[in-house]
């Protein structure tokens, strides 16, 4: 047989190696891993499945992740360490890796539906960021592994004190009761901040520990479950209507009594994959009285719906847009329109700044949003993530983030104009001018071409 080697990249301190051995520790059952951002949990999973798919005979080993986009980030890394076929064979439409002469495979599932994983003589599992998942999962991976007593690895970045935090407390607690035994513990709980990985440059840490909440911090850098695991943790008490039963692709709505009110918007801009989303907020209030949400539509009609959109209220103090990429070109048409307008190009550290003043509104009660079930589900699956060079980015885990966008927009232009004074109106601005095509085309608009 032809010799082959698994080149798994070396482990960065004691931790990380143990856990890349996860299937060949002998009577552990269970370990649970708190772990911060840029750890190294990912590479470390693959590590110790690839070691347990050549080390067991005719093992079936799964990868678990919380949606099946995540599962493929695991099998590209898989697939990094794995010898080259025929060593393995690679199915790409089932996504499963297979070892032919030990008749043993990686399976890679998603947590969505915990119901599929049931079965039985599983060797063992890794479950990828399981703070992300149901509670279900845990009951249903456990009866595939009953006769098998296989390993099960649960790694992750904490997210609140959910059902993955009460694990690794039991975990603790084991490990506490087979020390005081005098025995081996069947489960370990390892905490792993992002400050063991010497691979992170500590100004990373540290401009992270500057930029981010303080809470924020300890969750995503030093591994501790704080009460909210959210980045938005308190929106919940600044909803202010009843539930909006408001469902599809486009979606529309305002408060009553908004003709009388005084507003900023935020717009959010997309195309095609993504949406473009309005926010409208009252500046005396400070209240989300108005939103709009759709996608396929020409730049042009998008511009269109926003100056309709404007006309719902009494006034426009201020429409700040999302100027990065293409909204380069929408600044560019905006200039036609009579929107008091600003461009606003997201950065990381633009974005961070605008995300935590919201965090604060949020802990002030100080901005006012309704009970919309889509923007409810972007707040809670908005989170915090790090480039390869330590820079921080905030977007959805998974699905859109539009609505929030557009809120982060609308509450900056709130910041700037809650309590700014009329501006002084010099005698040639007040003089009529000819409109041009385009101005014709935004300002010439009847309020009844708005459907």
């Amino acid at each position: 047989m032809a010799q082959f080697i698994i080149d798994p990249p070396a482990a960065h301190g004691t931790k990380q190696a143990f856990i890349m051995q996860t299937f060949l520790h002998s009577g552990i059952e269970e370990i649970w891993v708190a772990c911060g951002t840029k750890w190294g949990k990912t590479i470390s999973a693959s590590a110790a499945i690839v070691n347990g798919v050549f080390a067991k005979e005719r093992a079936i080993l799964r990868w678990v992740a919380p949606y099946f986009s995540q599962s493929k980030i695991g099998w590209s890394y898989v697939k990094t360490i794995l010898p080259p076929p025929p060593h393995v064979k690679l199915n790409y439409s089932g996504l499963q890796a297979s070892v032919p002469h030990n008749g043993s495979c990686i399976q890679f599932f998603h947590a969505q539906n915990p119901v599929s994983l049931e079965g039985h003589g599983i060797a063992g599992y890794v479950f990828d960021e399981a703070a992300k998942m149901k509670a279900d999962v845990y009951a249903s991976a456990k009866t595939t592994v009953t006769v098998t007593r296989g390993p099960m690895l649960f790694i992750s970045t904490p997210l609140g004190k959910n059902w993955f935090h009460k694990k690794c407390m039991e975990a603790a607690d084991e490990m506490a009761r087979a020390k005081h035994e005098g025995r081996l513990p069947k489960k370990i709980f390892i905490t792993a901040p992002t400050s063991d990985n010497p691979h992170v440059p500590r100004e990373a840490i540290e401009s992270a520990r500057r930029n981010l909440s303080a809470r924020l911090f300890r969750q995503y850098y030093l591994a501790e479950f704080e009460d909210e695991g959210d980045v938005f943790p308190e929106y919940r008490k600044c909803i202010w209507t009843d539930e909006l039963d408001m469902y599809g692709d486009s979606q529309k709505w305002f408060a009553s009594g908004v003709d009388e009110m005084n507003v900023v918007i935020g717009a959010d801009w997309a195309k095609t994959v993504d949406y473009c989303a309005f926010i409208a907020i009252d500046l005396e209030s400070r209240k989300v009285v108005g939103f709009q949400r759709f996608h396929r539509q020409a730049y042009t009609e998008a511009i269109r719906s926003l100056v309709l959109f404007s006309r719902k209220f009494k006034t426009c103090e201020a429409v700040y847009h999302d100027k990065t990429g293409v909204g380069m070109a929408i600044d560019d048409q905006l200039s036609y329109t009579d929107l008091n307008y600003k461009g606003v190009v997201f950065t990381n550290a633009s974005k961070s700044e605008m995300v935590n003043r919201l965090i604060t509104a949020f802990e002030q009660r100080a901005v006012l949003i309704p009970n919309w079930p889509l923007l409810l589900a972007e707040l809670d699956s908005f989170e915090v993530q790090t480039s390869s060079v330590g820079l921080l980015k905030y977007g959805a885990s998974t699905g859109h983030d539009d609505s929030v966008c557009a809120l982060l927009l609308a509450h900056m232009a709130l910041l700037d104009y809650a309590t700014r004074l009329s501006d002084i109106a010099y005698i040639e601005d007040l003089q009529p001018q000819p409109l041009s095509e385009l101005e014709r085309l935004y300002q010439g608009l009847d309020d009844d071409e708005d459907d």
